[in-house]
């Protein structure tokens, strides 16, 4: 009876001292949070207690999302729960890292990693798990999330620390670090990967999954696409706790990827020329995964002849005089490194001038519909007259109707472009428009000076910054008139082009000055700019840029050129477009509702023959928004009523110069440290992060972080703009100074000079 009881009270110490040492849950309520993004939904809701509130940091703000908190006292820590939004599957916490301390000096951290989500409504509440560290302040740093549908945003209901009272402390806990490993062929020789423990103790690796094995430290492909996962585990000593991270790259079979290929050259129309005269033949090319693969060579066979392509940004081209007229068989070759080719064929008459106008449409009542098929954005491929010296002027037909949908025509004035792929591979814009409130309008506009671009086969797209009020059904014919032009030549270089700031306190002058010099044997040439302001309201001094009466300068060689001066009467209508819903009659930064906005040309036929030229577009420097996030003395609610508002003025610019001559024009400009989009970093001067935004579409990106003197820092490549604009760049780690953030895209370069602080 003796031995039973003893026994019975064995199991119940060892009971009762397991519940004790089990984790707990520290309360919530003796929690002070130090800092954190805070909105509608504060940051105590996470320690509330209740499932059902929650935290949430601004939609548009980009990772990282920093919590920092007390606990109110000491505690032995190794583990914390972040439970998600329970009545929405957005915001879910991915990539992390926590920190923790004695007194809020954070240096290293205690766990580096991403949760998991079995699906994209997995709410359930994931554990961060650590060696046990004594601490009072933790700081948790979000660096990603799983939501596609919002990938800057980070919503957490309930985060959970626990004590661990038993839990043996006086190791440190350690992180391990994956050099990145880029993408690898399944050709590739076997390489060892590079894995860093903060502790400097040695790790094993291990495959988890994927083509690939690994054999005395190296990775050894076994010849299959995939993802590669990988562990590293650091089994730790009497100094550091255990740890473990993981990491996954990519494999690419070579042998599956063949070349895209397209070429202006159209079999829908004969190419005209009075006589045999040199014509510009140009494809594009690319290759997915170009980040491993590459384009060799491009070659033009014609008639049995073989012509080696030039590459001229993102095309390649040759310069072709036909011996005779008649029938002319083309084939055009992409060769890759890969070994695979691409190949086009073309059958091309070339025929004296028909001396007949011609017209086409390649807009004929296309829907744009924000949420539709052509959701704000339109994209097509159409087919030009072909010539050379045939035809002496180009009238382009625009009109706008209302489509046979709920909602007709969009009730707001909305900003409209329309824009064609020129022969290097880059859009070029041909019309800027405002739609009208609620009606459909006609319009006419010359658009001869961009003959070079306006025939074969192209592609063209239309936007149309609708967001759900209504679509527009959109019309575009060209009308070719017949006859012999002044020059049978012409060149079109895109110099600024994109979104711009008007009044940013720490950019003031956006625009890049740029270094020209005109290709061999120009005659005459002329810039054109479409500029149109927008942005208004009470949290934009002076209601700019929309209703802001501005006046620019072009500045050649630094002395002023000429002056813009960016002030439309919008009563009466410019096109006639009247009456209309809205205010429309007011006067505007460069354009009215319901009108072809204004395109402003300069001669710079002077400036031909003088060397090279520095162009500068300077905003009228009158204007400083005092009520932008980037002034320092704005207080919301005393000198504006939000200094955060994101509507903040700006300009969009295209501006073309089009040079023109009786020969080819060879050669394309020179620039040199230039900017021809909008390159927009934010927030500058910054501590930990930036992020960055080019304004309009745009494909192939490349972000380069460099010191002063050009040491490279960091490189990223984006496929395209949208995925820039999700993205952020971390630069917690160095040191406080300037540095220069240079972007490459389709072929064109920008850069600015970012300060960490």
């Amino acid at each position: 009876m003796k031995q039973l009881y003893l026994l019975l009270l064995l199991c119940f110490t060892q009971q009762h001292l397991s519940a004790q040492c089990d984790p707990q849950p520290i309360d919530g309520a003796q929690m002070l949070f130090l800092a954190s993004e805070d909105e509608a939904h504060p940051i105590t809701n996470v320690a509330d207690g209740d499932s059902t509130t929650f935290w949430r940091t601004r939609g548009n703000t980009p990772f990282p999302h920093v919590i920092e908190l007390d606990l109110g006292g000491e505690y032995i820590v190794e583990q914390l729960s972040v439970l998600p939004r329970q009545d929405n599957d957005n915001g879910k916490l991915a990539g992390y890292e926590i920190y923790a301390s004695l007194y809020a000096d954070f240096v290293q951290a205690e766990k580096i990693g991403t949760l998991s989500y079995g699906s994209h409504q997995d709410s359930t509440a994931k554990m961060i798990q650590f060696g046990a560290i004594r601490t009072r302040f933790l700081r948790i740093v979000g660096t990603s999330n799983f939501d596609p549908s919002n990938p800057h945003r980070l919503m957490i209901a309930e985060l959970t620390i626990y004590e661990s009272p038993c839990a043996e402390v006086g190791r440190q806990n350690q992180t391990i670090h994956f050099e990145p490993i880029s993408k690898q062929l399944t050709i590739n020789a076997p390489f060892t990967p590079e894995v860093i423990a903060s502790s400097g103790l040695a790790s094993t690796l291990e495959v988890m999954g994927g083509p690939a094995q690994i054999t005395d430290d190296k990775i050894i492909f076994t010849g299959e696409e995939g993802i590669v996962k990988l562990r590293a585990h650091q089994a730790g000593d009497a100094n550091f706790y255990p740890s473990e991270a993981f990491y996954s790259f990519q494999v690419i079979d070579p042998s599956l990827y063949v070349p895209s290929l397209q070429t202006r050259v159209s079999e829908n129309f004969p190419l005209e020329m009075p006589e045999l005269m040199p014509y510009l033949l140009s494809a594009t090319t690319n290759i997915e995964h170009d980040d491993v693969l590459q384009i060799e060579r491009v070659n033009f066979e014609i008639n049995g002849n073989i012509y080696p392509a030039e590459a001229v940004k993102n095309g390649y081209q040759i310069w072709w005089t036909p011996e005779t007229y008649g029938e002319q068989l083309i084939t055009i070759k992409s060769h890759a490194s890969n070994g695979l080719m691409a190949a086009v064929n073309r059958v091309l008459y070339v025929e004296p001038p028909s001396n007949q106008d011609q017209s086409v449409q390649p807009l004929d009542k296309d829907l744009i519909l924000f949420g539709g098929e052509n959701s704000r954005w339109l994209y097509k491929t159409v087919q030009f007259p072909q010539f050379v010296g045939t035809y002496e002027q180009i009238i382009g037909d625009f009109w706008t109707t209302c489509p046979n949908i709920a909602g007709e025509c969009d009730d707001w004035d909305r900003k409209a472009w329309i824009d064609v792929k020129g022969p290097d591979g880059n859009w070029i814009e041909i019309l800027r428009y405002i739609t009208p409130y609620g009606r459909g309008c006609e319009h006419q506009i010359d658009l001869t000076d961009y003959a070079s671009i306006l025939q074969g086969e192209v592609e063209i797209r239309m936007f149309i910054d609708t967001w759900g009020t209504g679509g527009w059904d959109v019309h575009l014919r060209l009308n070719y008139k017949a006859g012999t032009p002044d020059y049978p030549y012409s060149y079109i270089e895109p110099l600024w082009d994109g979104t711009f700031d008007f009044g940013n306190p720490a950019n003031l002058q956006p625009l890049d000055t740029l270094r020209y010099e005109f290709p061999k044997d120009v005659q005459t040439a002329k810039l054109k700019v479409a500029t149109t302001g927008h942005g208004w309201g009470n949290n934009n001094f002076q209601n700019a840029a929309e209703f802001y009466d501005a006046t620019h300068v072009f500045n050649i060689n630094g002395v002023r050129a000429f002056t813009q001066h960016l002030w439309v009467q919008c009563d009466p209508n410019p096109d006639g477009c009247e009456p209309q819903d809205g205010t429309y009659r007011f006067p505007r930064a460069g354009w009215c509702p319901g009108a072809i906005a204004e395109l402003y040309e300069y001669n710079f036929t002077p400036y031909i023959g003088t060397g090279a030229l520095e162009l500068a577009y300077i905003f009228d420097p009158r204007y400083l928004d005092t009520c932008h996030p980037n002034n320092p003395s704005c207080v919301t609610g005393l000198t504006c009523s939000d200094c955060k508002a994101g509507f903040n003025p700006h300009y969009e610019v295209a501006a073309n110069l089009v040079s023109f001559a009786h020969a080819p024009i060879l050669s394309s400009t020179k620039l040199v440290s230039t900017e021809h989009f909008g390159l927009n970093i934010f927030p500058n001067p910054t501590k930990n992060y930036f992020t960055l935004d080019v304004g309009k579409p745009m494909q192939d990106i490349q972000v380069q972080l460099q010191t002063l003197d050009g040491w490279l820092l960091q490189g990223h490549s984006f496929q395209h703009s949208a995925a820039l604009r999700d993205a952020y760049f971390a630069i917690s780690d160095l040191p406080a100074g300037m540095y220069i953030v240079q972007v490459i895209a389709e072929g064109m370069t920008a850069s600015v000079k970012l300060v960490k602080e």
